[in-house]
């Protein structure tokens, strides 16, 4: 059948009373209604913004499905901010932010979820949940790098590996030895450096300042060691190595300086 509602062309509210489980019209159950301001209220007669779902005693959601028909992968989704930029590949998903999900298949249902922003009228994917739960983030800053050739540094030397495998976000310089915080966030740094016969020492140095120092001793010639350091930093904070007080800290291809942001 054909629900019609007419109503006079005047600015006041307009509900619609639907029937309950039995089918019986209630009058004191409004389903949906519409304010004099456009707002729109579902389950209650005083909604306080475009759109209010609510129920007083029981679970309350909001579903945008599929069904099983169809090819697949199907997308479902919800966008934010203004609608000039499709996201995810996908026309009809629209705005500068926004969540989606990919059914995969019919069989067993396995989705992804997906988060998207817009940066500049370039929308990217910034976080995946797979069906089995694992979460990837492919612009989370992260970077390794290597020194380019065997050399002994002085004491007290601003240590720079110039060979850069990784560096997610470009917040390495090759040319100073120093990798700048994109964003507030607790870091994870490792190092693994090379030196000679006798005592060895390296810093951390953060904005040019000593934060955690490491020494060592050898006497059984040359080797490798490796020490971590984890901080909170502040955007454009600089974390970079620095040889200590001996003067016999070396480097070789083999030695590494990396790290990412936990979050």
């Amino acid at each position: 059948g054909v629900l019609t509602v007419e109503a006079p062309n005047t600015n006041t509210d307009r509900t619609i009373t639907l029937p309950d489980s039995t089918g019986t019209l209630v009058d004191d159950t409004t389903a949906v209604t519409k304010d004099a301001s456009g707002n729109v209220g579902i389950g209650t007669s005083s909604p306080d913004t475009n759109l209010s779902v609510y129920h007083a005693t029981a679970n309350t959601s909001i579903n945008v499905n599929t069904g099983t028909g169809g090819s697949y992968p199907k997308k479902t989704g919800i966008s934010f901010g203004a609608t000039s930029t499709s996201l995810g590949g996908d026309s009809d998903f629209r705005g500068g932010a926004g969540i989606q999900a990919i059914n995969n298949a019919a069989s067993g249902n396995p989705t992804d979820l997906m988060f998207w922003t817009n940066s500049v009228g370039t929308p990217n994917e910034r976080m995946r949940i797979d069906s089995s739960g694992a979460v990837t983030m492919p612009y989370q800053p992260a970077f390794r790098v290597l020194f380019a050739q065997s050399y002994t540094v002085g004491a007290n030397t601003t240590l720079v590996p110039s060979v850069s495998v990784t560096d997610i976000g470009n917040n390495y310089s090759t040319s100073t030895g120093k990798f700048t915080a994109p964003v507030d966030g607790f870091y994870s740094f490792s190092a693994n450096v090379r030196h000679n016969s006798g005592s060895y020492a390296y810093r951390w140095m953060l904005n040019g300042t000593n934060k955690q120092y490491y020494e060592g001793y050898t006497s059984a010639g040359s080797g490798n060691d490796g020490n971590t350091f984890n901080i909170y930093l502040s955007t454009n904070d600089t974390v970079n190595l620095q040889s200590g007080s001996y003067s016999n800290t070396a480097s070789d291809q083999y030695a590494t300086f990396s790290g990412y942001l936990v979050g």
